[in-house]
């Protein structure tokens, strides 16, 4: 069976085998005495330091029970040869529902149900099983496993029971799973190798990232504090707001490498599916991961969305409605961070002004600011003209950060064509006019 496992961890490949052997012999007992004896545990205790999926066990507190679902949801990609023996030797009890056929990778798979758990640890467990696979049990509300119905009506117990990416990932291979940014996962992970040097920002709108800051650094004290916690809702909820360009997305970049977070972005063009449920059962797959992975959520142009309400005069403005009605709500129940970016304040409803804990602002940079990030931008391997004066250019252009960053990007592919090792006055002045003539100015 070791070829059949793609993974060093010898803790999880210890508990497969225990499960697969003790499968391989009830199958055998019950086609030979029609007999059934019933799981006794795992013999090996979880020990600390014990390998990934040991530090999973112990991360997530997880009873011998729920270790056994663990193990049960990962075998249709470990070993399905043992599930396809209990299948063949249970085949004559029509009134067992152990397992479940489904197209998988084009082929079809044995899959295990929840009954199947209560089959192996006895009926007098069934309560304790319930539990453990509810969507309060922590196997779920962890996003370790996935319940998928088999019908509207089904029971609980005949879902089909399967590890989430994350799980698999971690346990076959030893690796953080990153989902793929697309339509079924509108979020897309938001890196950058600059740091809070590299930004400039007003005392103000650093002041208001002072308390952006504080939850960051101390929420899991807070939440500690009964007395506290339990008269505040849970997470927390900023506004950015500001002209583009200004360093909103940048500062949540900046938060997460801080904190050691991951951001996600979530794109809010993908917000409605032709399909009816597709959009909300999208946004739970992000809000889900985002939740299980402590992420922050960062939500650009917001504005688009939740701006100030119109009528709906069409079934389809009806349809986004209810998507951003469950949007609110998820946003408005996400324990984390979650911060939003608009460009006008203004813009957004004051109903929804009052759900967030900050608003700050993101001004067009001061010519003192604008300064800074000249010299910033251009303290690089090129060599300045001596008829470089970025005072001048300061007071004389009104530029962001971004487009700051634009005339850089211009000057240096410019020069390189042309194999100089130096930026003049002249080439800046280009790269200024350029990003002027995108805005609709003139010099």
């Amino acid at each position: 069976m070791e070829e059949m496992i793609n993974t060093v961890d010898t803790a999880f490949v210890q508990d497969v085998k225990e499960v697969v052997v003790y499968i391989e012999e009830l199958s055998e007992n019950i086609v030979t005495n029609n007999s059934n004896s019933h799981w006794s545990g795992f013999s090996l205790p979880v020990v600390k330091d014990g390998g990934e999926y040991a530090d999973l066990l112990l991360k997530h507190g997880l009873s011998d029970l729920e270790r056994l679902v663990l193990i049960l949801a990962m075998l249709p990609d470990i070993y399905p040869v043992g599930l396809e023996s209990l299948e063949r030797a249970c085949q004559s009890d029509h009134n067992l529902q152990l397992m479940s056929r489904s197209i998988r990778q084009g082929g079809t798979a044995l899959l295990p149900v929840g009954g199947l758990v209560v089959f192996l640890v006895g009926e007098q467990h069934r309560r304790q099983v319930q539990e453990a696979l509810s969507p309060g049990g922590k196997l779920l509300s962890h996003g370790l496993i996935n319940l998928e119905k088999t019908g509207n009506s089904a029971p609980l117990l005949s879902s089909i029971v399967s590890p989430t990416m994350e799980t698999s990932e971690a346990l076959l291979f030893n690796r953080r799973y990153q989902p793929s940014y697309g339509q079924d996962f509108p979020a897309q992970q938001l890196v950058s190798r600059l740091s809070w040097d590299d930004l400039v920002l007003p005392y103000e709108t650093h002041e208001g990232l002072d308390e952006v800051e504080n939850w960051l650094c101390c929420h899991e004290r807070l939440d500690a504090l009964e007395g506290v916690s339990r008269k505040i809702k849970r997470g927390y909820r900023a506004l950015f707001y500001g002209p583009s360009g200004t360093g909103k997305t940048l500062t949540a970049t900046l938060l997460g490498k801080q904190f050691d977070k991951e951001v996600y972005h979530v794109d809010l063009s993908m917000m409605v599916s032709k399909y009816v449920g597709e959009t909300e059962k999208n946004l739970k797959k992000v809000f889900d991961a985002a939740e299980h992975r402590d992420w922050i959520l960062f939500f650009d142009e917001a504005d688009a969305l939740f701006g100030k309400r119109t009528n709906t005069s069409s079934s389809n403005d009806r349809y986004a409605n209810q998507e951003v009605s469950y949007l609110l709500q998820r946003i408005e129940d996400y324990p984390g961070m979650i911060l939003l970016a608009s460009n006008f304040r203004g813009n957004m409803d004051q109903a929804f002004l009052r759900r967030f804990q900050s608003m700050i602002h993101f001004p067009i940079p001061s010519t003192e600011e604008r300064f800074k990030l000249w010299t910033k931008a251009f303290d690089n391997e090129f060599e300045l003209a001596e008829d470089v004066d970025f005072r001048k250019l300061a007071k004389d252009y009104e530029l962001t950060g971004s487009s700051i960053s634009n005339v850089l990007r211009y000057c240096a592919l410019a020069a390189l064509r042309v194999g100089s090792a130096s930026i003049n006055h002249e080439l800046i002045l280009r790269g200024i006019k350029r990003e002027r003539q995108k805005e609709g100015k003139s010099m």
